[in-house]
Parts: C-alpha cells; structure tokens; sequence
C-alpha cells in the first residue's frame, strides 16, 4: 500500500476515532448514585427580605402623606447524617437519616398611618434529633417510621414525617445525562415536575393539592414566562464546576380573576366596593454555582442567590369615593446546600 493511500484512508479513520474517544471522555454524568453502606452528611439554607420599597395610596383626591411600610426576614435550615442501607443500580432502596438541623423563622415590621408593629416567629425544631428510617418494597411503595433510640424525643406522627422520601432532590437541578463542557440544560419544566409529583404522592388531600397547582400553573402560563438552565462551566480533576441561571416574570396578571377561580368569587362579591380591580406584575432572576464530585457523584455544594419584584396596582370605589393604589415590592433569595460523602 503506498504512502498516499495510506493517508488517504487511515489517517482519516484514525481521527474519527481520535475525536468520538474525546467526545466520550470528554461526556460527563452528572447524575447522583449512592451504594450501600455508604454515609453522607446533607444541608440545605435558604434565608430571604421582603420589603415594601414604594406605595401611594390615593382617596378621592387627596394622596396620604406616610407610605406604608413593611419589612421582613426570613430563613430556615435543614440538615440530616444519612446512612445508605441497600442501594439498587445506584439509587437507594432503605436509608437511614439522623436530623441534624431543623430551623425556620422570621422577623419584620410594618407601619401605616403612625401606627407601627414588630413581629417574629421561632419555628419549633421538632425534627432535630429524631432518626428517620426510609423503606422501598418490591413495588416502589415508600414507608417511613421514627426510630428514634434517644429519651425526650416525641414521637413523630405520619403529617410530622409526610414528605421524606428516598429521592435526592438536588437531581432536579442536574442534568438527565451525560453532559459536555459548555453544554447546558433545561431544568424548569422539572422543577414543576417534582412539585406535581409530591403533591400526587399520597392521594386524598395531596391529590386535591395538585389539583389547584394544576390550575393556579394553568392560570398563570399566559401571563407567565420561566427560564431556568443549567451548564457545565468546566472540569478540574474529579470537581465538574455548574452555573445556573434563573428568570421568571409575570405581566399584569389580572388577581380578582385569578381568585374567583381559585373559588374566592363569594368573598370577593362580599366585599363593600365596587369597580374593583387589581393587578400584580412580577419578576425573579437568580443565578449560582457549584461542584459536582465525579468520583462520589454527588452534588457537594450548590448557592443561588438573586432578587425579586411584584408590583401591585389597584382601584376601587365605595360610597362614592374612588380609591386607588400602586405599590412595589422587592426582596432577596438566597439558598445553598450540598450532599457530602463521610
């Protein structure tokens, strides 16, 4: 075979080869596996502002003089030693979870007409302590029982542990395969997705839920857009680093008729005006990081942080007198967490 030949036909064939080996080496699977045995530390914060930033409020033709004001924090804490029992395909089948954080609470303060008010809430940690175990039979069944060992713990009833399950729910916000460097994901529709089937997943009142989450979704598409991706930014060694972003807006959503169809149609005709109207617009952008381990394939830290507005306009009437209203709020979101093999 002569030199040319050679060039021609293998050399070629030798860098298809080359390239599909870096395409497949160069794939990542982002998806998080578990094996029996294994112990993992998880924690998840969210923490959060909700301020009144502007309103004006006009009677007849006078405008009151002192915007009201309210100003609110939040935040809350979850955190549990998990301790994989049996794993199938690497997807647990029985866990165990120690809780090990479980607070919520929050603070403000509101004011209108010279009249001011403090408020604040500790959330009772009635989790923290308890030790969960998490069973799947043969047929995909989940059940759940307190099996806590430890004194002055109370029992946990079935509302107190509705909820647990043997998902690791960080997946939502990870790619469904394999996944290149600059390669991005859609992850919105499967955020709504989990939402649907958390609320499905126990029937009677759960299914009643995911009934009106249903329709408040229905309601809100046409006035609503949301953009929520994922990309793999880069990988450094066993570390694939991940950037998210996200938008949701919401233009002039007509809320007397969102309400009436949410079935508060009777409260609202009680009401002692007339000609009244109300609409509320919307937006939220939010963008992160974080690393996903590839050789414990798990997702060990993750942050998003962002803002958010809803504006609210309004008017009405009643003995005569018109009544109008504008008002914006705004606030902050931030949450963070990861899943770290002990």
């Amino acid at each position: 075979m002569s030199k040319r030949l050679l060039s021609l036909t293998l050399i070629p064939a030798l860098s298809l080869l080359l390239l599909a080996n870096r395409s497949v080496r160069d794939s990542y699977d982002l998806k998080p596996q578990v094996e029996a045995g294994q112990k993992l530390a998880f924690n998840f914060e969210m923490s959060g502002t909700f301020e009144l930033a502007d309103a004006e409020i006009t009677i007849g033709p006078d405008t009151l003089p002192e915007a009201p004001i309210v100003d609110v924090e939040f935040s809350m804490s979850h955190g549990a030693d998990v301790e994989i029992l049996t794993a199938k395909d690497g997807e647990a089948q029985s866990a165990r979870l120690k809780i090990t954080d479980d607070a919520n609470s929050f603070s403000g303060e509101a004011s209108m007409m010279g009249t001011s008010q403090t408020f604040g809430e500790t959330g009772e940690a009635k989790m923290l302590g308890h030790t969960i175990l998490i069973e799947k039979d043969e047929e995909g069944e989940i059940t759940v029982s307190d099996v806590s060992d430890e004194e002055g713990l109370e029992p946990l009833s079935d509302e107190d542990m509705d909820g647990f399950d043997l998902e690791n729910h960080f997946s939502v916000i990870l790619p469904e395969g394999p996944v290149a460097v600059g390669e991005s994901w859609d992850i919105g529709e499967r955020a709504l997705k989990l939402i649907r089937d958390g609320m499905k997943k126990d029937g009677g009142t759960s299914e009643s839920d995911a009934e009106e989450f249903e329709k408040v979704m229905s309601l809100l598409s046409s006035s609503s857009e949301v953009e929520f991706t994922g990309t793999l930014q880069s990988v450094e060694g066993t570390s694939a680093n991940i950037v998210w972003s996200a938008t949701f807006t919401l233009d002039q959503l007509d809320l007397l008729n969102f309400a009436r169809e949410m079935g508060a149609g009777a409260e609202l005709d009680e009401m002692p005006v007339q000609d009244l109207e109300m609409l509320g617009s919307s937006s939220v952008e939010l963008s992160g990081k974080g690393v996903f381990d590839l050789e414990a394939h798990q997702l060990t830290s993750f942050s998003l942080e962002g803002e958010y507005t809803f504006d609210l306009e309004g008017s009405a009437s009643a003995e005569g007198m018109e009544f109008q209203m504008s008002s914006e709020f705004e606030g902050t979101l931030e949450m963070s967490g990861g899943t770290t093999p002990e």
